[in-house]
């Protein structure tokens, strides 16, 4: 319990953090201000601009991807013409010629490639999620890193949405927490950066608290051993060499 008192004492005191901590203490403010009714318009707010950013920090990431996607294609263009530059021209126009055919697929190729390194490799954030200080958070180890397999999943879930025509991301916006298809498909969660501190600093909290809790169970299980018995010799015939043997055992 001393250790949890201690990390409390630690959250109020000024540190080398202070933006964090001010992060922190104004999300905590804004938690609470949630639970009280004169302030529900001000939840509803703070709701709807999180979604904006969400749809912002998307488009972000499909201009990324168009962009990946021109400068793959140009590169492929680039290389067969200086590869095949003597070739005959039916050759040519037959590896050119695909491009067109080739260019869904490799949109989807690029498309997922994108989410799934930038998730695995990116700390849960994207290009676009960066920029508006946003971050997929697993809610199963730690919560900074996702694993391929939420990365993997959550890789998926937009990849329904884009074959979808990007139609489920109205479920973000009818439901109150905000959640979408890559949310349930991959069990993680969106937070903005200030709500992934307070998130954190919780998670630290309870850890805390939880192994002062088994310290001290740990503690109180722990017997000392009672203190042996002394022979008393009184009235008894002393025997030098048995007196020796009992102190040497002692």
């Amino acid at each position: 319990m001393n250790e949890a008192k201690d990390y409390k004492d630690y959250l109020k005191t000024p540190t080398q953090n202070s933006t964090e901590l001010a992060l922190v203490k104004e999300v905590t403010k804004e938690h609470t201000e949630a639970l009280e009714p004169t302030h529900l318009s001000k939840s509803n707010k703070k709701k709807m601009s999180k979604n904006k950013k969400r749809f912002y920090a998307f488009n972000v990431d499909l201009y990324a991807i168009i962009i990946l996607h021109k400068i793959g294609i140009f590169s492929y263009i680039n290389f067969i013409s200086q590869s095949f530059e003597y070739a005959p021209s039916p050759i040519r126009r037959a590896l050119l010629g695909n491009i067109d055919q080739m260019y869904i697929s490799t949109f989807m190729f690029t498309y997922f490639s994108y989410f799934l390194v930038s998730y695995y490799l990116g700390h849960g954030k994207t290009m676009g999620s960066t920029c508006f200080e946003l971050r997929a958070v697993s809610h199963e180890g730690s919560p900074k890193e996702l694993s391929f397999m939420e990365s993997f999943m959550r890789t998926l879930g937009y990849t329904v949405n884009y074959l979808c025509i990007f139609t489920p991301f109205l479920i973000n916006l009818v439901r109150k927490d905000s959640k979408g298809i890559p949310d349930f498909f991959s069990q993680t969660e969106i937070m903005t950066e200030k709500e992934f501190l307070h998130y954190e600093h919780t998670l630290k909290a309870q850890k805390a608290e939880q192994e002062a809790i088994e310290n001290q169970s740990v503690a109180q299980i722990i017997e000392f051993p009672a203190k042996k018995e002394v022979k008393t010799y009184e009235n008894q015939p002393i025997d030098e060499n048995s007196l020796q043997l009992d102190l040497f055992s002692a």
